[in-house]
């Protein structure tokens, strides 16, 4: 199933959404804008 992830990113927080290609939201997150907290929250599950 391919996934899809979309971010939504401003100064202090960057919004995580994962959709599936159906359409489906598949999770929602939130993180620091800084790389680490944005990378564990794509690969956190």
């Amino acid at each position: 199933m391919k996934l899809f992830v979309g971010l939504h990113v401003s100064l202090e927080k960057t919004a995580i959404c994962v959709i599936s290609e159906p359409g489906k939201i598949v999770q929602e997150a939130q993180a620091a804008s800084e790389p680490a907290p944005c990378s564990n929250g794509c690969t956190a599950g």
